[in-house]
């Protein structure tokens, strides 16, 4: 979907008559509707059992991205935006009430895709790209090895080591995608697979260290170890994820559009800095 939505939605939407900044809107409109269902549907995972909330999920989400696929059929114009932002909407509210219980088929998405979208792209000849076989790396490695990451916070008390680890992979990766200005070498191809590797296993090192981390420092808090518990550290973390993954794309092309490539890779580093 997301591999569909940077390149097909795109040329659609502005066949409908919608502009860059209504496509964005449309596009972030899936996040934003997703940060605040996470919280909200995180105080009914107990009440309504985690099954009932993944199935109605499922069933909202596929309904919605059904018919958003049959946009290419609706009026012009105002009304293609409309029902485009109701559906993307709405199929957010129907992850949220099931993402936080399905993190790990998160990578496997990841995988698959990017992959499945750029073929289906391809077959609608539009715009063909290698680009989701490279993204299909930084997949593979987040899903293989976030539970090799499980695996050690299993074993160690303080998991802000792993956190660490994890920052300084992502900065790696971003050192590399560039590369940095200040290396007075020019990007080749290899740069940024190698780049996709790193970044897969810093993120499972940030994504399962800090989590792990955050549910021990509750428990240590007095908080009761249940599901009520857990669906509240959750809703937390997967509304933190698409807070990110909304505002993440429209900070990212402002630095690209006003920096250039390479240059907008630095504040990411220094973020990563910071983090650590």
């Amino acid at each position: 979907m997301i591999r569909l939505l940077s390149d097909v939605f795109c040329f659609q939407a502005k066949q409908m008559g919608a502009n860059e900044a209504w496509i964005g809107i449309i596009i972030a409109e899936y996040q934003i509707s997703l940060f605040l269902g996470s919280i909200i549907f995180g105080k009914l995972i107990p009440p309504l059992t985690p099954k009932f909330m993944i199935s109605l999920g499922l069933l909202v989400a596929g309904i919605c991205s059904t018919l958003f696929g049959t946009l290419q059929w609706s009026p012009t114009g105002t009304t293609f935006v409309a029902l485009a932002m109701t559906s993307r909407t709405i199929e957010g509210l129907g992850v949220a009430s099931f993402f936080a219980t399905t993190e790990m088929f998160y990578g496997i998405g990841m995988i698959f895709g990017p992959a499945i979208g750029g073929l289906l792209n391809q077959i609608q000849k539009l715009s063909p790209s290698l680009t989701g076989a490279i993204f299909i790396i930084m997949g593979l490695v987040y899903a293989v090895f976030s539970q090799v990451w499980a695996y050690i916070v299993e074993k160690v008390s303080n998991c802000h080591p792993i956190c660490i680890i994890g920052c300084l992979l992502s900065m790696t990766a971003f050192i590399i995608a560039g590369p940095l200005p200040f290396f007075p070498i020019e990007s080749q191809l290899w740069m940024p697979i190698v780049a996709q590797i790193f970044l897969g296993l810093g993120t499972g090192a940030q994504c399962v260290g800090s989590f792990t981390q955050g549910v021990r420092q509750t428990m240590k808090n007095g908080y009761p170890d249940n599901v009520s518990t857990f669906a509240v550290i959750s809703s937390i973390y997967s509304s933190a994820i698409a807070l990110g993954s909304a505002i993440g794309p429209e900070i990212g092309g402002s630095l690209l559009g006003a920096m250039g490539y390479r240059w907008s890779t630095v504040p990411i580093v220094g973020l990563q800095i910071v983090i650590d």
